[in-house]
């Protein structure tokens, strides 16, 4: 796939990058994304400052190429899925945690310094539990070294 789309078609360069990945397996990136801008989001989301993770990672999304592209989409989703839980926006956060999760799987178990293994998971069960437990923690983003 491209990296570049028409206007209006970039899920459908989503879909077909997801598509690739799931077919040919990810391999280790030659990473365009800035280890700081990337550790700022994952700090913000870990103070549970969501609102202001999703707008970093989505800072970096704006300047990134596939297929990282689709995982910092994938974090800014997720992140705005805890911003509509916080304000008991369920149907919002459902969607969205189910979008993100979506594209998570694909960049298992690790993939640009994230426990995407550990966040899959940990995302699944707390989405699971939410109308249950709806003040339980929000998961954390773990780092490949924590």
């Amino acid at each position: 796939p491209g990296q570049h789309h028409q206007t209006g078609k970039r899920q459908t360069l989503d879909r077909q990058w997801l598509i690739y990945l799931k077919r040919t397996g990810l391999t280790s990136p030659s990473s365009t994304v800035e280890k700081h801008s990337l550790d700022l989001g994952i700090r913000l989301c870990n103070n549970k400052d969501f609102f202001a993770s999703h707008e970093a990672f989505e800072a970096i999304w704006r300047a990134s190429r596939y297929p990282e592209k689709l995982f910092l989409l994938a974090l800014a989703k997720l992140m705005a899925a805890f911003v509509n839980a916080e304000r008991g926006q369920i149907p919002s956060e459902r969607r969205l945690t189910h979008s993100s999760l979506g594209i998570i799987s694909t960049f298992l178990p690790v993939y640009l310094g994230v426990n995407t293994a550990l966040l899959d998971l940990d995302a699944r069960e707390w989405a699971a539990n939410l109308e249950y437990l709806p003040n339980q923690h929000m998961p954390r983003i773990h780092t490949a070294s924590m």
